[in-house]
């Protein structure tokens, strides 16, 4: 099954897919607006024959949800209604920061980790997801 990982963000979408199991970065859409940014994923959806997406739900600490949680919410469910496939929100709390440190030990920069951090973080996103769902069998 090949799952497309979304990290939802104002500025920038955070794009990954796994293909047998293993999360793959692609790159980052820039927002220009919700029809425009649905479409380009839709196009994603088709080109690597997506049979789900993942979309990261950025509660707050406490578990609660935000205003940023409240967002990604209503991606999710306008990408379920347009796309017509199975939607999951998952837990991202610390995936950008996870992402982050593991650029800055790659060796990356700041500038190169601010260009990376959005597909690293969809992919831990995917594998957050795969681990869950590995686990509950």
């Amino acid at each position: 099954m090949t799952i497309l990982g979304i990290d939802y963000g104002r500025k920038r979408i955070g794009i990954a897919v796994a293909c047998l199991g293993i999360p793959m970065p692609l790159k980052p859409i820039k927002r220009t607006g919700v029809r425009a940014d649905i479409k380009i994923i839709a196009d994603i959806v088709n080109e690597y024959s997506v049979e789900k997406i993942v979309v990261g739900n950025p509660l707050n600490m406490n578990g609660t949800a935000g205003v940023m949680s409240r967002e990604a919410e209503t991606f999710a469910a306008l990408l379920k209604k347009k796309i017509k496939l199975p939607v999951v929100l998952v837990d991202e709390r610390c995936t950008s920061r996870g992402a982050e440190e593991m650029l800055f030990k790659l060796g990356k920069n700041l500038k190169e980790t601010k260009l990376k951090v959005d597909g690293v973080s969809a992919c831990l996103i995917l594998e957050n997801y795969l681990d869950r769902e590995r686990l509950s069998k």
